[in-house]
């Protein structure tokens, strides 16, 4: 992204925000495939136990940051992240 016109400190406060705008949400999942075949599982927080997880296919994201984030965040990232139109 980039901005004129804007002074040193208005820059400061855009990429600062910019950067907690992406903090979240956290990706709890991890690619058991390969950088050219991707295979995404995770292990579910809702089955199994500790000595015998249940994996699942897929993403999972959680932690979307903080209360009320659906009248600003959500709005931001699908103006600004269109390149992934989904979160699965």
């Amino acid at each position: 992204m980039s901005v004129k016109g804007a002074t040193g400190n208005q820059l400061t406060t855009l990429y600062s925000n910019m950067y907690r705008l992406y903090m979240y949400p956290n990706l709890y999942s991890e690619n058991a495939g390969t950088a050219a075949k991707e295979k995404w599982v995770y292990s579910s927080p809702y089955e199994g136990t500790d000595d015998k997880p249940v994996i699942k296919t897929g993403k999972l994201y959680a932690n979307n940051g903080f209360w009320d984030t659906y009248r600003t965040t959500w709005p931001a990232y699908s103006l600004l992240s269109t390149s992934k139109k989904k979160l699965n």
